[in-house]
């Protein structure tokens, strides 16, 4: 009977040391996810997967939508979205949890102040504190959305400016072959420019000139000097001469690797 309670007692011991130390781990465990969750620079919600209701959110969340942590707990994960966007997001949601896999997508958040905030959003099904949770990571896409519309009013920009030039603009790569040509060459030379794409430059030119060209081309791009005023004769699609006037820069990639030459022809016939 002594043995029997001395074995007991020792188990007893052993189970309460594990536990203590399995609890011990556990706290360490969620000690180190509050402290990744709260420094995290992107925005983190944690919601219910069955009601949707928000159960946590980090400062970087709170900061992105212009609500205090208090006002956030509680709210139901549709509201983080402008109401007629509200449907959508809900079916994500409810996808989201039933094939239990990872979703991401772009989408609007919205303020506390109406406005709209346009944000990445990758969700996932994880672990916190013995309960599964929705973790919503928001990615703020305002300066890269930025960014994307200044590059597309440049663009818009350019090709206006190509577009209405009475000269035909031009790229080619570093062997010489046309990877650019403006709709201009459709009136100097005849050509579409999708017929000319590919080709080179002295694909369009007499042999004879095609030979000269090429020799006087070939020593400007060796030392990747600029073209200036560089007559050419050309042949227009219906077979008469057109004589052009083409000028043109070296192209250099980030790394500094030459890459062809950017420029203009003019029709000085």
């Amino acid at each position: 009977l002594v043995m029997m309670v001395l074995f007991i007692a020792l188990a007893l011991a052993y189970l309460g040391g594990r536990l203590a130390r399995e609890s011990c781990a556990l706290r360490a465990s969620e000690a180190k996810f509050r402290a990744l969750f709260e420094s995290a620079g992107d925005a983190i919600f944690l919601a219910d997967p069955d009601t949707g209701e928000i159960l946590d959110a980090n400062s970087a969340a709170a900061k992105l939508i212009g609500r205090e942590r208090s006002q956030i707990i509680g709210m139901h994960q549709s509201q983080l979205h402008p109401a007629d966007q509200v449907e959508d997001y809900r079916q994500k949601f409810e996808r989201h949890i039933r094939e239990g896999r990872a979703a991401d997508f772009e989408a609007e958040a919205l303020r506390a102040d109406g406005s709209t905030v346009p944000v990445f959003i990758g969700a996932s099904l994880v672990e916190v504190a013995g309960r599964t949770v929705i973790q919503g990571r928001f990615v703020d896409l305002t300066e890269r959305k930025r960014a994307e519309e200044a590059l597309r009013q440049s663009e818009d920009r350019f090709r206006s400016l190509v577009e209405s030039t009475s000269d035909w603009i031009w790229e080619v790569d570093e062997n010489g072959v046309y990877t650019y040509v403006s709709p201009r060459v459709r009136d100097i030379l005849g050509y579409e420019p999708e017929e000319v794409i590919g080709k080179t430059p002295f694909d369009l030119m007499p042999p004879e000139e095609a030979a000269r060209v090429g020799d006087a081309f070939g020593e400007l791009a060796a030392s990747r000097e600029p073209l200036v005023a560089l007559e050419n004769t050309n042949l227009h699609k219906d077979g008469h001469l057109v004589v052009l006037e083409t000028s043109g820069v070296p192209v250099f990639d980030a790394d500094g690797t030459f890459r062809g030459y950017r420029g203009v022809d003019r029709d000085i016939t």
